[in-house]
């Protein structure tokens, strides 16, 4: 799965991470993702730290600046 989260506007600082654990990473979870990748604007904290389950998901999530650099962690 990539989620650009640039076209967006997403502010970490509005993130709400119970929500998300709740009601969207089940949904993520029974659709069999295997990965999440996010593009995020530059300088946001996680990018390039390495990909792991976040809360109850039962697949990796990464942080990326550049379409590019997901693209190619999600093909490999």
């Amino acid at each position: 799965m990539l989620i650009d989260a640039v076209q967006f506007a997403m502010n970490a600082e509005d993130m709400d991470v119970a929500w998300r654990d709740a009601n969207t990473i089940p949904r993520m979870n029974a659709a069999d993702i295997k990965k999440q990748a996010l593009i995020v604007p530059a300088g946001f904290p996680p990018i390039g730290a390495l990909p792991a389950p976040e809360g109850p998901a039962e697949f990796p999530t990464a942080y990326f600046a550049t379409r590019a650099e997901a693209r190619a962690w999600l093909k490999s």
